[in-house]
């Protein structure tokens, strides 16, 4: 038996359309208030069979607005509802894959296992994982139902548009049933999770500074027995290595970056001007993705990137955050035979990166902690 916990789908991408058709329905509200004036042109004003051909060929409209108006609503709030839930389903897994890591069991892609002979402690894990894991796919199945009702209110033209017609963007197994209850209160709080592993989930630890003596310290966790080097270089915080190189010959690694920003500069154009400095440093670099994604109520620029390294293909996923005129980058490198069995742990990481302002890093060569494992 395993747990499927890879969710597909961008909740940022249907936060935006939904923002679009509210505008649509904005606008269709100030169509529909102009053609019913037309349809009462005086008949003083405005004579003739011409002129009574296009009142009524206006109120004709103005009813069609009016009937197509409460669809593009609709739908415009199942696209927010159905954004909100994808993205805490999202959330849960990823933090079920997480847990199933602390307890060594096996994480393969979006699938968790157990391992070969596994001990009473991952057996009752991966047992308090299964109904969380359902209750995750229930909650998303209903989604899209809620989705595909309002979708189906929508006038037909508009219902074969490749754009509408492509959400949902995500599909529950065909094992699931929409219409079954939960089973367990959703979203489940920290009593329906394992406890955490007392060898794996340590507190995290402050890691951070460079040679930035004003940044803000920084925390996050990184995998368990990775190996780990603290100031590598000027302006590099943390170097993560996986204990092996993938079958590709490229070692996975976790690099976390910090810098100053120059003053004014904004998320998005600090970004560009970066990946342009990058851009003639590696080798055949491309941008495969570039979005401002929402992280814990931040913005985060997040950029996906491939480069090469010898005769390596490497993909590079990316997430920065500017505080207070100091930048600070977290990438995930893996050869690209290997992205898809670490984005997911790449994405993991990020998820835990924590910032704190007013708090002066420490001068280089101190002694401290490493990032914390899991």
């Amino acid at each position: 038996m395993e747990l499927l916990t890879r969710v597909p789908g961008a909740p940022e991408s249907c936060t935006e359309a939904a923002r679009a058709l509210r505008r649509l329905g904005h606008a269709l509200a100030g169509a529909d208030h102009l053609v019913r004036q037309h349809a009462r042109f005086p008949a003083d004003d405005f004579a003739g069979d011409g002129a009574d051909d296009f009142r009524q060929a206006c109120a004709a409209l103005g009813g069609e607005l009016a009937g197509f108006r409460p669809g593009v609503d609709g739908l415009a709030l199942a696209l927010r509802r159905y954004a909100d839930r994808l993205a805490g389903v999202q959330t849960v897994m990823r933090r079920v894959r997480r847990t199933a890591r602390g307890h060594d069991l096996v994480v393969d892609g979006g699938a968790v296992r157990l391992p070969p002979g596994p001990n009473r402690d991952q057996r009752r894990t991966f047992r308090t994982l299964v109904p969380i894991v359902a209750a995750a796919w229930v909650v998303l199945a209903h989604a899209e139902e809620d989705l595909r009702a309002a979708v189906d209110v929508v006038d037909p033209s508009i219902r074969r548009n490749p754009l509408v017609a492509a959400y949902p963007t995500t599909a529950a197994p065909p094992t699931v049933d929409p219409t079954a209850p939960l089973p367990i209160d959703w979203p489940p709080g920290d009593p329906a999770w394992p406890p955490d592993h007392p060898s794996s989930c340590p507190d995290i630890a402050p890691t951070g500074g460079g040679t930035v003596h004003h940044t803000p310290a920084v925390s996050l966790a990184v995998p368990r027995r990775w190996a780990t080097f603290d100031d590598p270089a000027p302006g590099v915080s943390l170097v993560a290595q996986a204990p092996a190189a993938a079958p590709s010959g490229f070692t996975p690694e976790l690099a976390l970056h910090t810098g100053p920003v120059d003053g004014g500069s904004s998320l998005t154009d600090w970004r560009h001007q970066a990946m342009s400095t990058l851009a003639s440093q590696l080798d055949a670099l491309e941008i495969e993705d570039s979005d401002v994604v929402d992280l814990d109520g931040e913005p985060v620029a997040y950029t996906r990137f491939s480069h090469r390294i010898g005769g390596a293909d490497v993909m590079c996923d990316q997430w920065a955050w500017l505080h207070d005129g100091v930048g600070v980058t977290l990438t995930g490198s893996v050869g690209r035979a290997e992205y898809a069995d670490y984005c997911d742990l790449f994405e993991d990481v990020a998820a835990t990166v924590e910032i704190k302002d007013g708090v002066s890093a420490p001068v280089p060569g101190s002694a401290r902690p490493a990032g914390a494992r899991w």
